[in-house]
């Protein structure tokens, strides 16, 4: 996770903070479990906030050639002992839980979800064929009066009832983005089943914006 540009020691963020670790400090006082992945973090609190306050676009990406591989680090709520600080542990993505806690300390994995709440990773031929419920995005006037067009990239955590669970922005220009999100938030899929269980499912979704006599 990273701020996706320059990062001022003072900006308008808040007095001593830029605006990505401000957005990070706020972020770890209003998230109410009392465990949660960095994907979390980044796609609910610190991506929003940052692209709306500055010229920055955060970017994250899955843990890779670690031995971990596309797993995601946890944070885990715990009363903060004299001399402790932050730290997080490499787990798999998707093990979330709790509620409100105090304190932000390190190295607790959160606890195995039972094998029916885990996900599998599915194309994005996949996920179309799944498709029942589609929202159009809502073409951004300043993109369009920029000539801005093109494809954002999106990953997405689709859940057991079809409904869209998580989002996180792999590519696409930081005008389009927003908007690409705001209307995938709104999509409905059939349930993925597997062993006659629905499963919740990860794919990547393409949404593209096109100006009149683009290509």
């Amino acid at each position: 996770m990273s701020s996706g540009g320059d990062e001022p020691v003072a900006d308008s963020g808040a007095p001593g903070h830029s605006v990505f670790a401000w957005a990070i400090l706020k972020s770890l006082r209003q998230i109410g479990e009392d465990q949660f992945t960095a994907n979390y973090l980044f796609s609910s609190f610190i991506q929003p906030a940052v692209g709306g306050e500055s010229y920055q676009l955060p970017q994250y990406s899955w843990i890779r050639d670690s031995g971990h591989e596309y797993g995601d680090f946890v944070f885990s709520r715990q009363p903060m002992a004299q001399g402790s600080s932050m730290a997080a542990s490499p787990v798999p993505p998707g093990n979330v839980a709790g509620s409100e806690p105090d304190n932000i300390s390190g190295g607790v994995p959160a606890a195995p979800k039972p094998a029916t709440t885990q996900h599998v990773r599915i194309s994005s031929g996949e996920s179309q064929a799944l498709l029942i419920h589609q929202v159009q995005p809502a073409y951004p006037p300043l993109a369009r009066q920029a000539g801005i067009h093109g494809t954002v990239v999106l990953h997405a955590l689709i859940g057991k009832d079809g409904t869209i669970k998580n989002l996180q922005v792999l590519s696409g220009h930081p005008m389009l983005t927003s908007a690409a999100v705001a209307a995938v938030k709104g999509w409905t899929y059939k349930p993925y089943y597997r062993n006659g269980e629905p499963i919740e499912v990860e794919t990547e979704i393409d949404v593209s914006f096109k100006l009149n006599g683009a290509p």
